[in-house]
């Protein structure tokens, strides 16, 4: 019997690395990440747990860096799922590059991968609570273009530009990362009704702020600043009155990659503590 392989593309730190830790009880891990030192390190600490994980540096905006993930993945054994946490946050200042890694690539990789899935195995792609704080408004102009953005790109660049620019380019960054994570969450509903008669799921995950080294950072930053976002979203308006650890998103990705979870498709799992439940009961969003 072949071994089964996970493959977790962005699992070289922070959820991406606890995702990779947690699938490695099921099976062998195929982990990959944008930079190598990331990736190094992330390496080091897996095998230093005596877990056996096969590395790579790639950038999933290439079509030959996805094939040479296939390539190793196919060697090791069969595909039993697939984790898309790869992604570019705001502080990268590219918007189109936002949009290009956290959603448009995501697309693009599933399609080529889905080929080497059999029935009963998953994808899960990471989106984020962000989307949920969108204004109705923003998004109603945009959901069609979001959901046809891997047939038509080009009419998903000119209905969220619009969107994107609006209030300037410091800000844009910030709006497209949300923007491109709710593009993320309708990948999943699309790809679990195309990829679902061949017995393939699709789901996403959408963690809250979680417990990774950047966010302990400014998290420490923000403690003599009570009206700082980061220090608010945490300690007011998260019931938990705390960050979720990186184990506890890794979780639901191995539920969801689970037998338990084999009627479960085309759904997000908002995994904040009660942030965006609270913040819609104080009606600060819709």
């Amino acid at each position: 019997m072949k071994e089964k392989v996970y493959i977790v593309i962005g699992g070289e730190r922070g959820i991406g690395l606890s995702v990779s830790e947690q699938l490695s009880k099921k099976g062998t891990i195929v982990m990959s990440g944008l930079e190598e030192s990331d990736v190094a390190k992330g390496t080091s600490a897996l095998k230093a747990k005596g877990i056996d994980v096969t590395s790579m540096v790639v950038d999933i905006r290439k079509d030959e860096d996805i094939d040479k993930i296939l390539q190793v993945a196919n060697e090791k054994g069969k595909i039993e799922g697939v984790v898309l946490v790869a992604g570019l946050t705001p502080a990268c200042g590219d918007w189109k590059a936002i949009f290009e890694v956290d959603f448009l690539s995501h697309i693009k990789a599933m399609k080529a991968i889905k080929p080497h899935m059999m029935p009963g195995t998953s994808f899960v792609l990471f989106a984020s609570s962000s989307p949920y704080q969108l204004p109705t408004q923003m998004l109603q102009p945009i959901n069609d273009a979001l959901w046809h953005a891997d047939e038509n790109p080009e009419a998903m660049w000119q209905a969220v530009e619009p969107m994107v620019m609006a209030r300037g380019e410091q800000v844009a960054p910030g709006i497209a990362y949300s923007i491109a994570k709710k593009g993320t969450m309708i990948a999943a509903q699309k790809y679990a009704v195309l990829f679902g008669e061949d017995g393939v799921r699709v789901n996403s995950v959408s963690p809250g702020i979680a417990e990774t080294e950047n966010n302990k950072v400014e998290l420490e930053k923000s403690k003599l600043n009570t009206e700082n976002r980061m220090w608010s979203m945490i300690n007011v308006l998260t019931p938990a009155k705390r960050m979720g650890t990186t184990m506890e998103m890794a979780t639901v990705v191995d539920f969801l990659m689970s037998e338990q979870a084999s009627f479960i498709s085309g759904i997000d799992i908002l995994v904040d503590g009660g942030c965006m439940a609270n913040m819609r009961m104080q009606k600060m969003i819709p």
